[in-house]
C-alpha cells in the first residue's frame, strides 16, 4: 500500500525517513503546529504539510481545527498491541468503569497514560450521550502540564484526590481527573471526564469529583491496589 502524498513529499526512503521523524517529533514533544514541525525537522512547511497529510490519511496523526498535529488513533492502537505493555490490561478493564462514570455524570470519560517525555496519551473514551459533548480525544497526545489528566498522572491532586482544570485544547470545556494505581501503588493511568464548562458549575464539580475519584479507585482495585 502507498500514499500519493507520501510519495510526492520526497523520494522513496527519504520520504519514509522524514515521515517517521515527524511522527516521532509529535509523539515525544506533544501537539505541534505546522510551523513548529517544519522548524524542528528542518524542512519546508509545504513538505511538512504533505507528510502530515499522509500520516493523517493512515491514522498516525490527527490535525484539529487550529491546525495543530497530534498522534492519531492508529498510533494509540499500536501501543495497545504490544504484548508486554501494562496498558493492554488497563484498557480492557477500564471499559465498564468508563461506561459507569459516563452514566454517573453524563459527560465523556477517558482513560489516559503517560506518553513520551512530558506528554500523555488518551487510550479510551466513552462519549457523553448529550447532544453537546466533548470531541473524541482517543489516540491524541497532549502535554502533561496544564491538563487535569496530566496532574493526576503526576499525583498532583487536591484534598479530594482529583485534579480540575480547564481543557487547554478545547475552549469552554472543563476536565476532572483522578489517578489510577497498580498493585504496587504506582500511578499508571488517569481516569477523567471532560464536558462543557456551562454544565460544570462549582457545586457540580464537587459532586462529579466524587464520582471520578470513586471510579478511579475501583479501577485501581481491579489492578490489585489495596489501601
Amino acid at each position: 500500500m502507498s500514499s500519493p502524498d507520501l510519495e510526492q513529499a520526497a523520494d522513496g526512503p527519504r520520504a519514509v525517513h522524514r515521515a517517521l521523524m515527524m511522527l516521532t517529533c509529535v509523539a515525544e514533544r506533544g501537539p505541534q503546529s505546522l510551523t513548529e514541525l517544519a522548524r524542528a525537522l528542518d524542512m519546508s512547511p509545504s513538505t511538512a504539510m504533505r507528510l502530515g497529510r499522509a500520516l493523517i490519511h493512515w491514522g498516525y496523526l490527527d490535525r484539529d481545527e487550529s491546525g495543530t498535529y497530534s498522534t492519531g488513533r492508529r498510533f494509540a492502537s499500536l501501543r495497545r498491541s504490544v504484548p508486554d505493555e501494562p496498558e493492554a490490561d488497563i484498557v480492557e478493564l477500564s471499559g465498564p468503569v468508563l461506561r459507569a462514570l459516563t452514566e454517573d455524570t453524563g459527560e465523556s470519560s477517558y482513560l489516559s497514560v503517560r506518553g513520551a517525555a512530558q506528554t500523555l496519551i488518551y487510550l479510551r473514551q466513552v462519549p457523553s450521550p448529550q447532544p453537546i459533548r466533548h470531541v473524541n480525544w482517543t489516540g491524541r497526545s497532549m502535554p502533561m502540564e496544564g491538563t487535569a489528566a496530566g496532574a493526576a498522572l503526576l499525583g498532583k491532586t487536591d484534598e479530594r484526590g482529583v485534579a480540575v482544570a480547564k481543557a487547554i485544547a478545547t475552549e469552554g470545556a472543563t476536565a476532572i481527573a483522578a489517578p489510577v494505581r497498580d498493585a504496587h501503588g504506582t500511578i499508571v493511568a488517569a481516569l477523567s471526564i471532560v464536558g462543557p464548562s456551562f454544565r460544570m458549575p462549582a457545586r457540580t464539580i464537587v459532586s462529579w469529583s466524587e464520582h471520578v475519584r470513586g471510579r478511579s479507585a475501583g479501577l485501581s482495585r481491579l489492578l490489585g491496589y489495596e489501601r
